[in-house]
């Protein structure tokens, strides 16, 4: 909400939303110990949709997360049953990216 979500996290969701509605349902916790600076890196992505439909829509999502390449590949990507996908990057967040070192 205050904007400190990791860049590739960001422009993941962009592209997403831009194949298809995507609602966020959360972004992760900071790890324990964490600097308040330091980005948020996962997401929870809810399902859209009635119940054969959404699980489509999330695995179609999945597929696109998962054909992606460095920086952009996340840590890990997976479906939470039938009604949710969450996508983690792995720290550090690569400098630069959204056009300011």
């Amino acid at each position: 909400s205050a904007g400190d979500v990791d860049p590739r996290l960001l422009m993941m969701l962009a592209a997403l939303a831009d194949q298809q509605q995507v609602r966020i349902t959360a972004f992760g916790d900071p790890s324990p110990g964490a600097s308040p600076v330091v980005p948020l890196r996962s997401v929870e992505i809810a399902a859209l949709g009635p119940g054969a439909e959404a699980e489509a829509s999330l695995r179609s999502l999945l597929s696109f997360i998962d054909a992606q390449r460095q920086p952009f590949q996340p840590l890990r990507a997976a479906l939470v049953g039938s009604s949710a996908l969450t996508v983690e990057y792995a720290a550090p967040s690569p400098l630069g990216l959204l056009g300011s070192p």
